[in-house]
Parts: C-alpha cells; structure tokens; sequence
C-alpha cells in the first residue's frame, strides 16, 4: 500500500485494492486497504474496490477485468 501511495503522487492512476472478507475479518480486505489510503491522503474517487477475490489468483483475474 505504501508503494501505491508513492507511485501515485504526482499523477492521477487510480489504485485497485482486492480481497474479499475472510470469516474472522470485520471487513473486506478491500475496504481496510481503502480505508488505510485514505488516512494516508489518497482521495477515495482514486481508489477501486474488488471485494470478490480470495486468494491472488482471483486478485489478479478480479483486478485484471477492471483494468480492461
């Protein structure tokens, strides 16, 4: 997250964070990465939630159907 943060500076990239909520989590884990960027300074219309994904395969096939 703090890579994207810094990736992100200077220009206007969007960041996609996945993950879905895992039975022992209060959230998704998209959101609590949302949430974390947020409170970093990254404006929320920046940020993309997947909330599907449950492992990396998915993130990255989730992620990957945003992007096109």
């Amino acid at each position: 997250l703090n890579k994207a943060l810094e990736f992100s500076e200077g220009n206007s990239f969007r960041v996609i964070v996945s993950g879905r909520q895992g039975y022992d989590e209060p959230c998704t884990e998209a959101f609590a990465m949302k949430k974390y960027l947020t409170e970093k300074g990254l404006s929320e219309e920046r940020i993309i939630l997947e909330e599907r994904a449950a492992d990396t395969k998915e993130n990255v096939r989730f992620s990957y159907e945003i992007i096109k």
